[in-house]
């Protein structure tokens, strides 16, 4: 038999991290991550803007590009051995 009642929109806290009505729950495998409502636009904007350039990255290394060149330690390799 439950001892209490349930309580429905109120924050509640676990793990040290409170988590409000409205907040965004996203987890992996890597983990759980709250995204407090306020900041979730700019949260979405920063992860779509990460995404478009991994898919750069993505296009780059098919087309034969190695990382060294898309990232540009090339020429940083370069600058080195001709130091």
């Amino acid at each position: 038999m439950k001892e209490s009642l349930a309580v429905i929109g109120k924050p509640v806290t676990a793990g040290g991290v409170t988590v409000k009505t409205g907040d965004i729950i996203f987890g992996d495998c890597d983990g759980i991550v709250v995204i407090p409502e306020e900041d979730a636009e700019k949260v979405f904007e920063k992860a779509e803007a990460k995404y478009a350039k991994e898919q750069k990255i993505r296009e780059e290394l098919l087309a034969g590009k190695s990382s060294m060149e898309i990232y540009g330690f090339d020429k940083l390799v370069e600058q080195k051995q001709n130091a």
